[in-house]
C-alpha cells in the first residue's frame, strides 16, 4: 500500500521541518543541507529513509515520523517506475554517482532524482538522494522539440516535427515506430549513443554531440538535448522530448580529375616506351 499522510497546515509544517533536523548528527546534517529535497536510504532491505531536509518535507508533505525509517515505497505513486528507482538508488550503493526521472509522492511529481554514495561514519554506507521536481516545457520548447521517444523499451519514436524531417531527410511513417538506432551510422560514436540510451532509458535531462546519418547516409554532427516530460496523451507516463540543432555537415569530396590507368596498361605502355604520363598524345611510329 502506498503511504499518503501529509501536512494539513502551516503550524504543522513548521513544526515537521524542525523536528527533521533536531535529532540529526552534524555529519548528517551537512550533508542534507543545500539544495533540492535531500534524503538519506541505507542500504538495509527494503532500502528505509533514514533523514531527510526541510525541502523534502514540503516537497513531499510527509511528516517526518512517519517516513523515516520506511522503504522508499513511501514516496510511490501510481505512476512510479519502482524498478527504475530502486535499481538506481543500488547503483549508487555499489559506489558509482547514478540518476533517473520518476514520479513520486501521492502529488505524482515528476523529479529528477540524482543518488550519490556516501561512507557515514556512523551509519556506514548508505545513499543521498536529491530529488528536484522536472520543470514542464514552454510553448516554445515544445515548438522546437524534433521528436517524442518512449522511455519504455524498445524506446520507440512516437512522433516528429518538421526540423527532424528536414535534418534526416525521412518522412513521418518512416520513422514512426522505430527506435533512435535510426540516427547511427559508421561515423557514429558506439560509446555516446549508449549513453544517450542510458539517458532515455533513466528519463534524464542529457545533452550530448553526436555524430549521425540521414535516410541518404550522409554523416551530420548535432547537438542532441533530452528532457523527460509528463506524456500528455497518457498522464502519469513519461515520455522524452528530443531537440537538435546541426552543427556541422561534411563538405562533399572534391572531384577527383586526374587520369588513372590499370596498371597492367601502364606496364603495356612502358614496354612500348611510351611513356608512364597518361596526359601526352603518342607519338606516331617512324613506319607509319
Amino acid at each position: 500500500a502506498v503511504f499518503h499522510a501529509t501536512i494539513k497546515n502551516e503550524a504543522q509544517l513548521d513544526s515537521a521541518k524542525d523536528s527533521t533536523m533536531k535529532d540529526c548528527d552534524a555529519e548528517t546534517a551537512a550533508l542534507l543541507q543545500g539544495q533540492g529535497a535531500r534524503f538519506l536510504v541505507s542500504s538495509a532491505f527494503n532500502l528505509p529513509i533514514l533523514s531527510a531536509n526541510a525541502a523534502f518535507t514540503a516537497l513531499t508533505t510527509f511528516l517526518p515520523d512517519q517516513y523515516t525509517g520506511c522503504g522508499l515505497k513511501v514516496l510511490y505513486c501510481v505512476g512510479t517506475d519502482t524498478s527504475l528507482l530502486e535499481e538506481t538508488v543500488m547503483k549508487a550503493m555499489s559506489g558509482s554517482q547514478a540518476a533517473c526521472g520518476v514520479f513520486l509522492t501521492g502529488h505524482q511529481i515528476l523529479m529528477q532524482v540524482n543518488c550519490l554514495p556516501i561512507q557515514h561514519t556512523q551509519i556506514g554506507s548508505c545513499v543521498l538522494c536529491v530529488a528536484s521536481p522536472v520543470p514542464s516545457p514552454t510553448e516554445a520548447e515544445i515548438h522546437r522539440a524534433g521528436a517524442i521517444i518512449s522511455s519504455q523499451a524498445p524506446y520507440h519514436i512516437l512522433a516528429v516535427g518538421d526540423e527532424w524531417k528536414e535534418l534526416l531527410k525521412y518522412s513521418s511513417d518512416e520513422m514512426l515506430g522505430r527506435s533512435l538506432k535510426l540516427l547511427q551510422g559508421p561515423s557514429t560514436d558506439y560509446e555516446s549513443f549508449k549513453d544517450l540510451m542510458d539517458a532515455v532509458r533513466s528519463c534524464l535531462f542529457y545533452e550530448t554531440t553526436l555524430s549521425i546519418h540521414r535516410k541518404d547516409g550522409s554523416p551530420c554532427t548535432v547537438c542532441l538535448r533530452l528532457r523527460p516530460i509528463e506524456n500528455p496523451s497518457a498522464p502519469g507516463t513519461i515520455v522524452i522530448q528530443a531537440e537538435t540543432e546541426l552543427l556541422h555537415t561534411p563538405a562533399p569530396p572534391a572531384a577527383d580529375h586526374q587520369c588513372h590507368l590499370d596498371p597492367s596498361l601502364l606496364a603495356l605502355l612502358s614496354s612500348l616506351q611510351l611513356g608512364a604520363a597518361c596526359d601526352e598524345p603518342a607519338r606516331p611510329h617512324p613506319d607509319e
